[in-house]
């Protein structure tokens, strides 16, 4: 982030006397380009909350009165972090703790950056009294604690750049005024000061336009003469404007014009310049109120998310219950698939022992019709060889008939032998089929017991895949169940966290419904305080007309007097010169002696003859009257005998007959 330089110029005045109770802070800002800085006197070293407070009413009601005419009203001074320079390490640190702060510590106040303000790189001017208005504002302004600025890097001084000046503000224009205090305003300076705000055009000259707008803003109207009347007065050339010397004549001949010109502009800045303050505290009010309303509408929608998220929170937990239900469900389903698979197995067992039994009986069998096979082939072979020994015993009896009587006998022996060997062939046979009969019922019980057990075998390994498939699915609703219960937890969490949010909403919503309060309460005092000062002014107007008609008619007659006496002169010549009298006193204009005129003897004898001094009822200044006097015009008098006073006197003295 850009780091903005300051320079600080080291403005201390070493004679100026502070009570030791007494602590002065210089806070320097940008206000819409333009840096300022404002002393700001506290009772004792103030805390953050007692300096936040006043800079927030010092820089608020300056930052509204700057504010350009584009520039939308919302746009608020905001402090976004503060910085102070210390004396020691001749350098910026952040202001972070109130041990920082000492008599004369200078801050500089960091505005949050926008597209209607950036910080840019300036000399620090030096410090001015901050601006008051005749009340105090920030007596009235509730403190504000804010919290600790976040620190930030330590920048160095940069070099200066130029700072622009701007055109006076109602703040300054009432801060001129104010800034005379209680001393006594020379009339000099008050002439300068009126001329100065009748002068639009800054032409150092008055124009006809200007001046009856500046008698009409000031609400100053005579009875006996128009504003433009009183412009020919004062325009004693009548070049349509009114230069300073002709000023400074006007303003002699109507002194209590002059006051109640300066006194009423005086009041006149001072009312613009609290009617910008209440609208600058209007404004703030607009502002906390709309900060208001979007915290109430930020405490509903935290609620409203609070209220959400409980019921998704109970869904959450519905469902982790549902999903430890289903994790038991399939723990039991598991556990029954597992039993049934171990009696799979079992019987699996039991069908292959019947089976090895099975074959083992068949492999008996079949040794025994193995047995009766051989039994058989020898029986053949036995038949055999008896077929060929009676073949052979018949080619003997063939041949040796005449053995046939001994051979005979051998010959029933061998038959005997003969019928016994097929007797027992067809035992052998016999055996053989029956046997083969064995056999082939041992090869279906083989088969059988081998159908069994492949069944077994595939109900074993059925059985095997519905446990693993339990299996799985109790992992997963195992899984699932944990995820769900993390879920509760996370749901937990996160209902905690916009309890909180709106734990802090509510409360922050009761700190905007209070400032708007102690707000609405400053605006009311304010209203106040400006409607009591608009009275009183009122007032004091009122009882100033008098005294200005006064001195319009005591201006009017001394103009009618000399206006007679000018006449009265020139029939006087006249009638020398008619006469055949010769020169005049009023010719010699050689004579060393021009004394005043009985007329003018008069008046000026009237008015400055033994004086009484009395107070003036307006604005607390005296006046010496004159006891021949009536008491309605003392004050008008006696303002308007110094002006008298200064009129040249005519040629020549006389009396006149209208005298």
């Amino acid at each position: 982030k850009l780091q903005f330089l300051y320079l600080i110029g080291r403005h201390r005045i070493s004679t100026r006397q502070h009570s030791t109770m007494v602590c002065t802070i210089l806070c320097a800002a940008d206000l819409w380009g333009v840096k300022v800085n404002y002393e700001l006197v506290f009772p004792a070293i103030p805390t953050f909350g007692e300096l936040q407070a006043r800079i927030d009413n010092v820089f608020n009601t300056e930052h509204a009165l700057r504010r350009p005419a584009d520039v939308p009203v919302s746009q608020t001074f905001e402090v976004e972090r503060m910085q102070v320079f210390d004396e020691k390490t001749q350098a910026w640190v952040d202001l972070i703790a109130p041990t920082q702060l000492q008599e004369f510590a200078q801050i500089y106040l960091f505005q949050r950056e926008n597209e209607f303000h950036k910080e840019v790189q300036s000399k620090i001017p030096p410090p001015c009294p901050a601006p008051v208005s005749s009340y105090s504002a920030a007596a009235l302004t509730p403190p504000i604690i804010a919290p600790a600025p976040p620190v930030y890097p330590v920048v160095a001084p940069a070099p200066a750049v130029p700072v622009p000046v701007a055109e006076p503000t109602a703040a300054e224009r009432a801060a001129a005024f104010s800034s005379q205090g209680g001393r006594t305003v020379s009339t000099t300076e008050k002439q300068a000061t009126v001329f100065d705000e009748f002068d639009e055009k800054k032409a150092r000259a008055i124009e006809e336009d200007s001046f009856v707008a500046g008698l009409s803003r000031l609400r100053i109207d005579y009875a006996l003469a128009s504003a433009n009347d009183m412009f020919k007065k004062a325009d004693s050339n009548s070049d349509t404007q009114i230069t300073y010397e002709e000023w400074v004549r006007f303003t002699e001949l109507f002194p209590t014009l002059l006051d109640s010109l300066y006194f009423r502009s005086k009041d006149h800045w001072t009312d613009v310049h609290q009617q910008q303050e209440i609208a600058a505290a209007k404004a703030r009010l607009e502002d906390l109120q709309a900060r208001e309303a979007d915290a109430r509408a930020d405490t509903m929608n935290a609620a409203t998310e609070s209220a959400n998220q409980e019921l998704k929170l109970a869904a959450q937990k519905a469902a982790a219950d549902e999903a430890k239900v289903m994790e038991d469900r399939s723990k039991l389903s598991l556990e029954d698939c597992q039993r049934d698979t171990e009696a799979s197995r079992a019987s699996l067992r039991d069908s292959l022992l019947k089976l090895n039994q099975q074959k083992e009986t068949e492999r008996q069998k079949h040794a025994a019709v193995g047995e009766a096979l051989r039994d058989v082939e020898l029986a053949n072979r036995r038949l055999t060889v008896q077929q060929n020994e009676c073949s052979k015993t018949e080619e003997l009896l063939k041949e040796l008939e005449r053995r046939v009587a001994e051979q005979r006998k051998e010959l029933e022996r061998k038959q005997a032998e003969v019928e016994k060997a097929n007797a027992d062939l067809g035992g052998a046979k016999s055996n053989e089929q029956l046997a083969a009969l064995s056999l082939a019922d041992a090869q279906k019980e083989t088969q059988t017991a081998t159908e069994m057990v492949s069944l077994s075998e595939q109900d074993v390994a059925a059985k095997q895949d519905r446990e693993r498939d339990s299996m799985m699915a109790y992992r997963e609703s195992q899984n699932e169940a944990v995820k769900q219960v993390a879920t509760c937890d996370v749901e937990e969490r996160e209902l905690a966290k916009r309890k909180e949010v709106e734990a802090a909403k509510v409360l922050f919503e009761e700190d905007c419904k209070k400032l708007v309060g102690e707000q609405d309460k400053l605006m009311a005092q304010l209203d106040q305080i400006n409607l009591d000062l608009n009275l009183k002014r009122r007032q004091v107007e009122e009882e100033e007309r008098p005294l200005l008609e006064q001195e319009l008619k005591l201006r009017q007659l001394r103009e009618t007097l000399e206006q007679d006496e000018t006449r009265l002169r020139s029939d006087q010549r006249t009638f020398h010169t008619n006469h055949g009298r010769g020169e005049t006193a009023a010719d010699c204009s050689t004579s060393p002696i021009n004394p005043a005129s009985p007329a003018r003897q008069a008046v000026v004898s009237a008015l400055t003859g033994p004086t009484t001094t009395t107070a003036s009822p307006y604005r607390g200044y005296t006046a010496s009257v004159h006891p021949s006097f009536p008491a309605s015009a003392y004050s008008a008098v006696h303002l308007a005998a110094p002006a008298l006073a200064t009129i040249p006197p005519p040629a020549v003295g006389g009396v006149s007959p209208r005298i």
